[in-house]
């Protein structure tokens, strides 16, 4: 499958008889939210991941304010005090949004909301005020649990990415891939400079969609794709892709025109949230978006850029190449992963396998867009059966010394 699906570990998934199941169905990289349960319940989530041999994205609290303590439904027109959602101090006017903008309020006075559009409150609820300058990420708190939890984690996302500082300070305490949450206004116009910062970008659409225009979320998703696929870093997407799916069997058609639209807009990868963390059934969720990728890739039109070195020429000649010998696969060696990006973010429908040495890049590329990566001892002295290609198969390979790509070479294996 070319487009990756990424799901999210909750009470719905947590114990090792649901995560064999979803390794049985193709997924392979899972994220545990730590703004939900306790670090310790988290942890434990993250070992058995490690344990049956899937890569884990540990994703930050960040600054968001969420709902301390009231499970309950608020019903629309109904006037609440402040205090039963312990909210900080509001100035009359000002707009609440809880659940990504589901559940809508407005503060009537400095002790009193009034409830615009009512719905079920839980505690842990995410809780949005625009008006509300974003305190700075990643907080202190996120910066001690990355020391807790960096030794089981491929990946740290960062809620709330500000700006390169954001990314540079949870660096400076993880050596690992750090994916950045573009879900801020300040984070959008910043994007340039997050994403040379960035091992990925993740576009989370929920708060982008609050502390935003919604109609802008759209055009928003396709520039950030965009800006990724220029600098060779994987683009996911996420928020309610699915999320009727949470309770009921089918999804709706907007959904499905949703995943599509994400799919031929070149995202690396999408992201099922509650739909496996507290969904009825996790496995038709994921089995769902994987019908509708694999009828839409074929769909995803071929990229064009500007080349201005050997190695990005040697890419593009890779992918042109594959397609009119109609290659079985196209095949790179790789230490940081840029090669293989390079050819993936021209969308070839010709299959990328890449081989490195290095965990870190393994599982970078498990995120990219078409791109199997497979991890071997020693990449000089590879083997080509270690790429595991059928007898007959012609493939394309890149290659160069000291792994500066710069040569290209047509094999029959």
């Amino acid at each position: 499958m070319k487009t990756k699906i990424i799901c999210t570990v909750g009470p719905s998934t947590s114990s090792e008889d649901a995560i064999k199941k979803l390794l049985r169905i193709g997924v392979k990289l899972f994220r545990v939210n730590f703004s939900h349960g306790t670090i310790q319940q988290n942890i434990q989530k993250l070992k058995i991941i490690k344990k049956l041999g899937g890569s884990t994205i540990s994703d930050l609290p960040g600054p968001k304010l969420r709902i301390k303590k009231f499970n309950g439904v608020i019903q629309t027109g109904e006037v609440i005090p402040t205090q039963k959602l312990s909210l900080p101090t509001l100035k009359k006017g000002w707009k609440i949004y809880l659940s990504d903008g589901l559940i809508e309020l407005e503060a009537a006075s400095e002790e009193q909301l009034k409830v615009l559009k009512g719905g079920e409150v839980r505690t842990g609820m995410g809780v949005n005020i625009p008006a509300i300058k974003t305190l700075q990420s990643p907080t202190t708190t996120d910066l001690e649990l990355i020391k807790k939890i960096k030794n089981l984690s491929d990946f740290i996302a960062v809620s709330y990415a500000q700006n390169a500082n954001s990314i540079k300070k949870a660096r400076a305490e993880y050596n690992g891939n750090i994916i950045a949450k573009i879900e801020t206004r300040t984070g959008v116009e910043n994007i340039n400079e997050i994403i040379k910062q960035s091992d990925a970008i993740m576009i989370a659409r929920g708060d982008l969609g609050v502390q935003l225009p919604f109609e802008q979320t759209p055009l928003i998703q396709k520039k950030i794709i965009q800006l990724c696929e220029q600098n060779y870093t994987p683009a996911i997407v996420a928020t309610q892709m699915l999320e009727s799916m949470v309770s009921n069997t089918f999804p709706t058609r907007a959904e499905v025109t949703d995943v599509a639209n994400a799919v031929l807009d070149g995202a690396d990868s999408l992201l099922l949230s509650e739909e496996t963390a507290i969904g009825l059934n996790p496995e038709n969720a994921v089995k769902t978006m994987k019908k509708i990728i694999k009828s839409t890739q074929s769909y995803v039109s071929e990229k064009n850029f500007k080349t201005s070195t050997i190695s990005e020429a040697i890419s593009e000649s890779a992918k042109n190449i594959s397609k009119t010998i109609k290659a079985n696969a196209i095949l790179t060696k790789t230490r940081t992963g840029k090669t293989a990006l390079a050819i993936s973010r021209y969308k070839p429908q010709t299959p990328i396998i890449a081989a490195t040495e290095s965990e870190k890049t393994f599982n970078k590329l498990l995120l990219a867009w078409n791109v199997t990566p497979i991890k071997v001892k020693n990449l000089k002295h590879l083997n080509l059966n270690e790429f595991k290609l059928k007898k007959g198969s012609v493939a394309v390979l890149t290659y160069g010394e000291n792994f500066n790509t710069d040569s290209i070479k047509i094999l029959k294996i």
